[in-house]
């Protein structure tokens, strides 16, 4: 192993681009001299890198600072995550190398659970290979060329030893509908992400990624669950073994944790199942974030309930309007992404606030949504239900009209119904329910600016995607996946990533192999709405542990789209939205309609925009 050479100056800092080092992996090869920009990197980081030089076939190099490396004769390990053996104990980087799970030929992906990266790089020649579980909610990021591969878990210090990135053109219609983009693309042009559930493997200059793990691949084996009583218990005891785990794992480590809990069925159920995990008088820390913002200021009764009934020591972040902006602004930067959700800078302010405490890790009760159910399962329930009737659409239409003077709410269903059941036969439609479960903008607005083609092409790459990890034709089954893969796994790893920027881990243990498993042998008739009541299932199995109203109460959306609108129009982001540049795909009109009448539409070009200016053009230029 030796030393880098090149600058020991450090990187300058650009107007805009956070110098925060974080947590990280940088990890690659290079066919001629190494960038003088890993150099700058890992003086900044105040990180010995290592590398080895095989003459002719290059060099590999890693710069990392996790917790969980370990290296014998063959090969290097990193963990990033929560992986545990097959029998839930803790599984580290050592105990992969000592039984041969990792090797720089393969990961042994099938005796590997949780939530977890592995790589594992060859200490005797070029050759290496890095597995993403298909739950993981970090992700690897990675530029190939062919003298040159970098990869790394956050994109940021892709991004950084890149040289000049420029924008990924193609994936400005999928950010404007869906607020992330899809597959292996990224918001650079030449940076490719690795997608759940594949492994990418290095050997004489070819870089190779590979599919080895599908969703439908964790349920396999299973009992299939139809949500008898004795059967509730079951699943409840299961699903409290493996999140107790994870509670048990930190507090092992002797670390402190905190959870976030927001009150709903969700955080509540986290919380509950946590608890099990911990001797009787170990109180859990829980974290609420409060904002001064109009209907948001109605959270905290919901979050004080559930600290009432859960016992939690509570510990809130008071959050201005004020703030606002700068936390956008510095959020856009830690990531090097436009964000998805106007809770992330929250999200942020919340990591500042526990970098100052003696915590280890957040748990969040995210994601269970898309694996057992939300308020639009009842209406797929329907569409499968009357999809196979031809006159279907015509009929619920009718209904419509004539219930609309007498029964108004009732005929806005069927109408919506009725739509839906019109376009089902044609996937690559914005009115299809595959595609409108994840839109975030007008579809009308968007097919004016790009034309039908272009996104119907952007639909396309969504929906084949889930064919690659579920077999289920079933509607409510294939929407949840494709929120579960091509929504989720974004947002949740842009969460990650924040919180690693301070040292901190954000896990969420409902994406856990093993919890997921368990949801998919859960009967899908009962799995997303049973007796007509959507998340049945975790307000069941809630109930069991808590004796209290909170699991009935109406389920509130967690974000503030009304509030971000009127903050774009004349409030605190009247100034960031003002400066949007307008881009060449939008008429002075249609730009100028976004301005005067802020949606979702608006605030996605005014990540898209921030992200432009203060990461692609403020990005430090570190390549030679």
């Amino acid at each position: 192993m030796g030393h880098l050479h090149g600058s020991d100056q450090g990187i300058p800092a650009s107007p805009g681009m956070d110098t925060r080092p974080g947590r990280f992996a940088v990890f690659g090869w290079s066919r001629a001299t190494l960038p003088v920009a890993l150099a700058a990197l890992a003086h900044e980081a105040n990180i010995t890198p290592r590398f080895w030089n095989y003459g002719d076939a290059g060099t590999l190099f890693v710069l990392s600072n996790h917790a969980d490396i370990a290296q014998n004769n063959d090969g290097l390990a990193i963990v990033i995550g929560s992986a545990f053996t097959l029998e839930g104990a803790p599984l580290t980087a050592r105990m992969m190398l000592d039984n041969g799970i990792a090797t720089p030929e393969a990961i042994r992906h099938d005796a590997v659970r949780g939530n977890a990266i592995v790589i594992c790089l060859s200490l005797r020649g070029p050759v290496f290979s890095v597995y993403q579980s298909v739950v993981t909610t970090s992700q690897i990021f990675y530029k190939h060329s062919q003298e040159l591969l970098v990869c790394s878990d956050a994109i940021r210090y892709t991004i950084a030893l890149h040289g000049r990135p420029e924008l990924n053109a193609d994936a400005i219609p999928h950010h404007l509908l869906f607020r992330n983009v899809t597959g292996s693309m990224t918001y650079v042009r030449d940076i490719h992400k690795l997608r759940p559930g594949f492994r990418g493997a290095f050997r004489d200059g070819t870089w190779l990624v590979t599919q080895v793990e599908r969703l439908d691949d964790l349920a396999v084996g299973r009992r299939l669950y139809k949500g008898a009583a004795q059967e509730l218990a079951e699943i409840d005891a299961h699903a409290a073994s493996i999140i107790g785990r994870y509670a048990r794992r930190v507090r092992e480590d002797n670390q402190q944790f905190h959870v976030l809990l927001s009150g709903g069925v969700d955080s509540s159920l986290l919380t509950a199942w946590l608890q099990t995990g911990l001797a009787p008088d170990d109180r859990i820390a829980s974290l609420t974030y409060l904002m001064d913002a109009g209907s948001v200021a109605g959270d905290a009764e919901y979050a004080r309930h559930a600290i009432d009934i859960l016992g939690t020591r509570p510990d809130f972040v008071r959050i201005s309007m004020e703030e606002y902006p700068r936390l956008l602004i510095e959020c856009i930067e830690l990531l090097a992404q436009p964000i998805d959700h106007e809770q992330d800078p929250c999200y942020l302010a919340m990591a500042k606030h526990l970098s100052r405490l003696p915590a280890s890790c957040v748990f969040s009760g995210s994601s269970i949504d898309t694996l057992l159910g939300h308020s639009h399962d009842r209406r797929y329930r329907q569409i499968d239900r009357y999809r196979a009737f031809p006159a279907a659409s015509v009929i619920f239409g009718a209904l419509g009209r004539v219930l609309k003077p007498v029964l108004p709410n009732k005929a806005y269903g069927m109408r919506e119904l009725s739509g839906y059941l019109s376009h089902i036969d044609d996937p690559l439609s914005v009115y299809h329910p595959f595609q409108t479960c994840c839109m975030y903008s007008p579809p009308d607005a968007v097919v004016a600016m790009f034309g039908h083609e272009t996104l119907r092409h952007a639909m396309h790459t969504r929906v084949v995607q889930i064919d690659d990890y579920l077999a289920s034709t079933l509607l409510s089954e294939r929407i949840h996946g494709i929120e579960f893969l091509l929504d989720l796994h974004d947002e949740e790893a842009n969460l990650v990533q924040i919180y690693r920027m301070f040292g901190l881990d954000f896990v969420l243990p409902f994406l856990d192999s093993e919890f997921v498993g368990l949801t998919l042998s859960i009967d899908a008739r009962i799995r997303y709405v049973k007796d007509g009541q959507y998340k049945w299932l975790p307000k069941q199995l809630l109930r069991q542990r808590v004796s209290s109203g909170t699991v009935d109460w109406p389920k509130r959306d967690g974000g503030f789209p009304a509030e971000l609108f009127a903050w774009m129009k004349s409030g605190v982001l009247r100034e960031l939205t003002a400066d949007i540049a307008r881009p060449a795909y939008m008429t002075t009109t249609q730009f100028q309609h976004q301005l005067d009448n802020p949606d979702w539409l608006t605030w996605n070009m005014l990540t898209l925009d921030l992200f432009e200016k203060r990461v692609l053009r403020a990005s430090r230029v570190l390549a030679p």
